[in-house]
């Protein structure tokens, strides 16, 4: 999307039609609903920031100019433009309504807000930029490489970074052509020297602060501190060489006869595929697998004798957020925009112990395996198998064909499902008085009606008077009613979802019904309704808006 964006804004620029603004609006919000939330952000920089320059730098042979219906081309105010670049960006950002109204809430309670993430991770060492030129230093390491990158330190951000978002390689032909675009090679050229400064200039300044060298002062700017991994800016220093290189080799090759020039062209980017190809499997940080991993889950022994189990699971496993994939609840949660309760120390899931006995066993953790109960977790995945001091019993030992492919382990390795002992589970009743609590639970009955991820109904029958806890997180917009009528939840042990009940039997219901998923679904229906009147104006009654131009 990120070319896409910075074509539509240069058509803007140079046609003045509003029909770009229109589309750059639907690239960003394209990007936005995608979720993924830091490249979206690149891109708003790298468009205005094309913008910015494009404008400040025409001169009045270049000046950019409009194709009015009813006049002929006339030149438009630059700050207009600009404006007007940004107000297509704002637009993008309410039609991603439904998806920015609840993100934000999450990020107004996640660990964003918190002391819990280093904006500086994934930066990009500046010895490593080395690989631009000389990728065989450094990606013949192989699994060496990443623990040699933790110690470049020279210039280097105290944090620390991974091979993945401190990769930055163009490919070594479309480098030497940016290179050899610097010099005058041709007297007429697709792009003048401004357009070219212009995108040297924003490559430069990607890969500065790829190296978190601009951290210092941007981390105190809204966009910039919510993100962490720097060196991912390199994806618009990559979007700028690339398009030099092809520049370059446009001019470089026009001399040339038209056979030898279209010849140049294959040769060019046939070199430049193989080099990226050959690179791509050096630095992948996957294991290729013949076949899809999901394709395997319907094989999957660990998930059919979860499903079956009478009561709802939860389980511990390695690999974030894949386990969820068995159709169970999973943790530890994944690592990204999560709630702050995940990251705090008094009700996060500490880290799985790694020792090993004299046996290879796992050694068992007690912090660890009363944490797994707190957070009503019924069985735990391993790789290998744990002591005999931990408190539960082994239930099935297996391959995995689902699991050990998307872990990328050989077929025939086991893994290790076991059921801990005693587990409070997915709800608990937790009575008033503490000194009657062992009679009371047995005297409990608690039965799912129904458990859908947004949707909980369960009966229950309490001799005393309590909370009902529901092991999960109480997060806005969950919403409980007791035998029909709304109740209010309670905080228990800082995070989980309680409600108060009396003696007897009643129904409780949980449902999920938070209030930014509507005002989003506003904010993204409004915005269309409005993008599409004014494309209907601007197609049918171009003269109705000519107020809004200026002539």
């Amino acid at each position: 999307w990120l070319p896409f964006a910075v074509w539509s804004t240069e058509r803007f620029l140079v046609s003045g039609a509003w029909k770009f603004l229109i589309l750059l609006a639907s690239i960003l919000a394209m990007q936005l609903l995608a979720g993924h939330f830091v490249i979206a952000f690149l891109t708003i920089l790298a468009t205005l920031g094309y913008a910015f320059a494009r404008t400040m730098i025409c001169s009045d042979k270049q000046a950019i100019t409009a194709q009015n219906s009813s006049s002929p081309r006339s030149v438009r105010p630059r700050f207009r433009m600009l404006a007007a670049c940004g107000v297509a960006l704002g637009c993008g950002f309410l039609l991603a309504g439904v998806q920015l109204v609840p993100s934000w809430e999450l990020k107004q309670h996640s660990q964003r807000d918190e002391e819990f993430h280093d904006v500086g991770y994934g930066h990009l060492p500046p010895e490593y930029l080395a690989q631009v030129v000389a990728p065989w230093k450094w990606y013949s390491l192989g699994d060496a490489r990443n623990e040699k990158l933790q110690k470049l330190d020279w210039l280097a951000l105290d944090s620390a970074t991974n091979t993945v978002e401190a990769h930055l390689y163009f490919g070594l032909l479309p480098f030497v052509l940016a290179i050899i675009g610097l010099f005058p090679i041709a007297n007429s050229r697709p792009l003048d020297w401004r357009q070219r400064l212009v995108w040297w200039g924003l490559a430069l300044l990607a890969v500065s602060y790829a190296m978190g060298w601009w951290l210092p002062l941007t981390r105190q700017l809204p966009g910039f501190s919510f993100f962490i991994g720097p060196g991912r800016y390199g994806l618009i220093a990559t979007l700028g060489i690339a398009l030099l290189s092809a520049e370059a080799a446009e001019a470089f090759f026009q001399r040339l006869k038209p056979t030898l020039k279209w010849l140049a062209w294959s040769v060019t980017i046939g070199i430049t595929i193989w080099d990226l190809f050959l690179v791509s499997r050096l630095v992948s940080d996957a294991t290729v697998q013949t076949q899809s991993a999901f394709d395997l889950r319907e094989f999957s022994p660990v998930r059919e004798y979860l499903s079956a189990h009478p009561e709802p699971v939860r389980l511990h496993a390695p690999g974030q957020n894949l386990p969820t994939l068995l159709g169970v609840s999973a943790v530890p949660q994944y690592l990204g925009l999560s709630p702050t309760e995940y990251f705090q120390e008094a009700t996060r899931i500490p880290p799985a112990p790694q020792t090993r006995d004299e046996n290879g066993f796992i050694d068992h953790d007690a912090q660890f395996s009363e944490r797994l109960r707190q957070a009503g977790v019924t069985h735990l995945l391993t790789q290998q198998p744990v002591s005999s001091g931990w408190p539960c019993q082994l239930v099935l030992k297996q391959s995995d064909p689902f699991l050990n492919a998307a872990w990328g382990r050989s077929t025939g390795d086991p893994l290790y499902l076991y059921e801990l002992n005693n587990p409070r589970g997915r709800v608990f009743w937790k009575p008033a008085s503490e000194s009657v609590a062992e009679a009371v639970e047995q005297e409990t009955t608690i039965e799912w009606i129904e458990r859908e991820p947004e949707r909980h109904e369960l009966k229950v029958d309490v001799p005393e008077s309590g909370q009902l806890v529901v092991t999960e997180l109480l997060f806005p917009g969950w919403r409980v009613n007791v035998d029909g009528e709304p109740a209010t939840p309670v905080r228990v042990e800082a995070m989980f979802r309680g409600v108060e009940l009396p003696p007897g039997e009643h129904t409780v219901v949980w449902e999920y019904q938070p209030d930014s998923f509507g005002r989003g679904i506003g904010l993204s229906l409004g915005m269309l309704c409005l993008l599409a009147l004014i494309a209907h104006v601007r197609f049918w009654h171009p003269g109705c808006l000519n107020w809004l131009e200026d002539r």
